[in-house]
């Protein structure tokens, strides 16, 4: 893609109605095969998932955004499914999916990969993903009665699989990561920030990236669809997008919105923790301010008197354990890691959706 197109493609991204639907640990080289997927691997009926998806890397971390109009235009296109037989079938091929999936991961070692395995890794990820892209989104779009007939059994096929496949795949990636740094004498960090193209220039030439390059990435990139491929941008650049995915319509900072995950109101000192093995202090009634949660959270969870997320939907990690545990929950709230601070004061009003920080 040429500088022209870039920058035309850069004021398409400038837009305010994007969603934060992810937050994790996966490296850069990671994200440059989801953002494929999205843009020119995948079809969901007919049609590629999204045409601008935002992957923010920085730090050896990664946030995932959408925007809502295309988030929407996926509901449209799948929320037909909502039978007995189409759930079934979705279900079935997720099973199928996941289990090759699975199967090719754990059976792999990093020391025996070439650019031929990695890329075949990705094609084993790719198929299972359009399905898991289905069941993820699909409950945001069915209504309340398809919801509570089917959200069990959706919420069963994600946790069976989304997380084991993601974690484990990245664990994969980052030990072949590790490989390279042996090899090469470069800082494993670094090179997690290779693209998908340049570790398979490594592994046919043995030729990396000059370091500059590497170094600018892991402070921060963001990386950017194109119809035909994607590429990725630094610093002011980087920058100045960012700003975009985080505006908010209100210019309150003492108030804070999302979704409504389970209702009920709480009042509490937050904890913005982003690693639940971290050594910070947790105490019963704290409430749990977090990018998203996993099955790692769970002890914590089980202290908590409320949970704010910035990333997530109603089949979301948090979302699942909230209902469960019938503690009040807002999910997808973009930015609460960002405003909050562990030590407010905090109210969760999570019948209306809205976080306040309380100033004494």
């Amino acid at each position: 893609m040429d500088i022209v197109d870039q920058k035309k493609l850069l004021e398409e991204y400038k837009r305010h109605d994007w969603v934060n639907v992810s937050k994790g640990n996966w490296s850069f080289l990671s994200c440059t095969d989801f953002v494929g997927c999205y843009t020119t691997d995948l079809q969901i009926e007919g049609k590629n998932p999204f045409d601008h998806p935002a992957q923010v890397c920085a730090s050896g971390k990664s946030e995932l955004w959408f925007l809502k109009s295309e988030l929407d235009d996926l509901g449209r296109r799948i929320k037909h499914i909502n039978t007995q037989e189409k759930i079934g079938q979705l279900i079935e091929n997720v099973r199928r999916t996941g289990d090759e999936a699975l199967s090719f991961i754990r059976n792999s070692k990093a020391q025996d990969f070439d650019a031929a395995k990695y890329r075949l890794l990705w094609e084993k990820i790719r198929d299972y993903y359009q399905y898991h892209l289905t069941v993820k989104y699909l409950g945001e779009y069915l209504s309340e009665e398809e919801l509570n007939k089917y959200g069990e059994s959706l919420k069963n096929a994600r946790v069976q699989y989304g997380e084991p496949i993601f974690d484990e795949s990245e664990k994969l990636v980052r030990k072949i990561i590790e490989i390279v740094s042996e090899e090469s004498g470069l800082d494993k960090d670094l090179l997690g920030c290779l693209t998908r193209d340049e570790l398979e220039k490594y592994f046919n030439e043995k030729i990396l990236p000059e370091i500059f390059i590497l170094e600018n990435r892991y402070k921060k990139a963001l990386i950017i669809g194109a119809s035909d491929a994607y590429f990725f941008i630094t610093n002011k650049d980087a920058d100045e997008l960012e700003s975009f995915l985080y505006h908010t319509s209100e210019n309150n900072a003492q108030k804070i919105t999302g979704t409504v995950a389970f209702k009920g109101q709480a009042i509490g000192i937050a904890r913005v923790i982003q690693d639940p093995k971290s050594e910070e202090a947790f105490n019963e009634g704290d409430i749990l301010v977090t990018g998203m949660t996993h099955v790692d959270y769970l002890p914590i969870i089980r202290k908590v008197a409320a949970i704010v997320t910035d990333a997530g939907g109603v089949l979301s990690h948090a979302a699942i354990v909230a209902r469960e545990l019938k503690k009040p929950a807002i999910i997808g709230t973009k930015n609460a890691t960002k405003i909050i601070k562990s030590g407010d004061k905090i109210e969760v009003d999570a019948n209306n959706g809205i976080v306040t920080i309380l100033v004494e």
